[in-house]
């Protein structure tokens, strides 16, 4: 964690000013198993959901209707 380039404890308090900028860097994660065996009714639910566009679910995991 950032504020103005100087590093913070990610578990700190600190006084943020208007105007200054806080950057997060988290960690994420890839998942497990091969993508294109993913539930096909899970990956319609993230469409609709706006958690994934059609054209990545096409591109990432097969996905078609």
């Amino acid at each position: 964690h950032m504020l103005e380039d100087q590093p913070v404890h990610a578990k700190g308090r600190i006084a943020i000013a208007p105007g200054e900028t806080v950057r997060l860097i988290e960690a994420g994660g890839g998942g497990f198993g091969d993508p294109v065996e993913r539930d096909h009714a899970a990956i319609a639910a993230d469409i609709a959901n706006g958690f994934v566009s059609r054209e990545a679910a096409e591109r990432d995991y097969g996905y078609q209707e």
